[in-house]
């Protein structure tokens, strides 16, 4: 079951879940989107005392909070990726499950040790999916630099905020209240997309796209049997959203060159 976002952050939309629930519903998966955290009050609300459990998909909320409050801390669980390219990322693919359950973390140790938390222990099936050393080595040496870095990246969202001020058409991204945002990626909304992305490209700025289709026009999806208008929301963000340059360390003068070009090519 797929339900739709909000128009204003693109997160998951607690009211469309709530009209798109069936006694099939087994669990909410929240996705943190971009950087910031979904909207987990409303959320929560939906599965107390239901028996549906309420996950977290926090790929790229590491260091995000909302209300205080991180990834795990308010559901049954959340998971981590540490792709490279992540707020924390590893030399390689890796990613973690946090949980405040003990009886879920246990379980999760030994899922992920082919089924036991001892050699030749085998409680049920499992799988490798253990982190290696040297992807725990990397990633321990940029755990301490995370919270500057996810300042940097903040200080870049503000600094685009303000040159994208004055420029007509381009919608910028905005914060939920409560919200601590970690700016994974600074996304705004234009008109005629795929134009001004060229637009951008040929000026040297990596632009970039994400996501350039809903889940539910994905043929990895199409058992669902969605169409076109089934999810408006999310049909419009696809067709609007564009990922402009922020990392850690971007600078002000590179930011200018990206609003100048991104002007040039919404007049193209």
């Amino acid at each position: 079951m797929l339900a739709d976002v909000d128009d204003v952050f693109g997160l998951l939309d607690p009211e469309d879940v709530k009209h798109r629930m069936t006694q099939s519903t087994k669990a909410i998966i929240a996705v943190h989107l971009y950087g910031q955290m979904a909207p987990m009050h409303g959320l929560r609300e939906l599965t107390t005392g239901t028996g549906v459990v309420l996950l977290e998909d926090a790929a790229q909320a590491h260091g995000a909070t909302q209300d205080s409050c991180g990834p795990g801390t308010m559901s049954g669980a959340a998971t981590y990726s540490f792709y490279p390219s992540k707020n924390l990322g590893a030399y390689g693919d890796g990613g973690a499950v946090v949980t405040t359950s003990a009886d879920l973390a246990a379980r999760l140790r030994a899922l992920r040790n082919y089924g036991g938390e001892s050699r030749n222990e085998h409680w049920e099936l499992g799988f490798n999916s253990r982190l290696d050393t040297l992807q725990a080595h990397v990633l321990l040496a940029k755990l301490r630099h995370l919270a500057e870095w996810n300042q940097q990246r903040s200080r870049a969202a503000k600094a685009y905020d303000e040159l994208l001020a004055d420029v007509p058409g381009a919608r910028r991204p905005e914060v939920a209240l409560g919200n601590d945002h970690v700016w994974h990626l600074y996304v705004v909304r234009v008109p005629d997309r795929d134009t001004v992305l060229r637009g951008l490209i040929d000026r040297g700025v990596g632009g970039g796209i994400h996501y350039p289709s809903p889940i539910h026009m994905i043929p990895a999806f199409s058992f669902l049997k969605h169409t076109l208008g089934d999810f408006p929301v999310s049909e419009r963000l696809a067709a609007e959203i564009l990922s402009l340059p922020l990392f850690p360390g971007i600078t002000i003068e590179e930011q200018r060159y990206v609003v100048a070009s991104l002007r040039e090519a919404m007049r193209i």
